[in-house]
């Protein structure tokens, strides 16, 4: 399995909305929750292949340290699981 076949195993199945250059899922609770224990649930298939589930609550201060720092960037389009957290970002 290459690097990007095992990167995207650990993401989220539905398609982000781009926000700023930032993934965004707009997914409920009970929906990340969901896949937090899918990602658990499948922890044995991608055990050892250095790709944990990343999941990350971007608010207004973190979006705007994303436009201003590359990297920061970077970590919110490598994460597993972007979710809007609060109503600006919303």
């Amino acid at each position: 399995m290459t690097n990007s076949t095992q990167r995207a195993s650990s993401k989220v199945r539905l398609p982000p909305s781009d926000f700023l250059g930032i993934p965004l899922y707009g997914l409920t609770q009970q929906e990340v929750v969901a896949e937090i224990v899918r990602a658990i649930q499948r922890g044995s298939e991608t055990a050892g292949t250095g790709n944990p589930l990343t999941v990350f609550s971007a608010n207004a201060d973190m979006v705007r340290l994303a436009m201003d720092d590359p990297k920061f960037l970077a970590l919110f389009n490598q994460a597993s699981l972007v979710n809007p957290d609060g109503q600006i970002v919303v």
